[in-house]
């Protein structure tokens, strides 16, 4: 299945993180989805990693240094697990 936004909706929100303003309103949404450590939630923290992954390689360099200041975030999503039935669709 397709959970993901299309690339030129990325590549945008990417464009978005070098202006100041547009990147605290990016990021702020994109972490909340990730602390949202709600198990049913596991497509909202699929898809918060995903826009991090794309940020960071094609984001404002700033992206960079916020991943590393929420590392904290990232350590705890290690731990995450969600099964649909038999399927873990949270492994960490």
């Amino acid at each position: 299945k397709n959970w993901g936004a299309s690339s030129s909706l990325m590549h945008e929100i990417a464009r978005d993180t070098f202006d100041a303003e547009r990147f605290y309103v990016v990021t702020r949404l994109m972490w909340e989805g990730m602390e949202n450590q709600r198990p049913a939630a596991w497509k909202i923290v699929f898809k918060a990693l995903t826009l991090l992954e794309f940020l960071v390689k094609n984001g404002a360099e700033r992206c960079v240094d916020d991943a590393r200041n929420h590392g904290h975030v990232l350590r705890a999503l290690g731990q995450f697990n969600y099964y649909e039935g038999t399927i873990d669709r949270g492994l960490g």
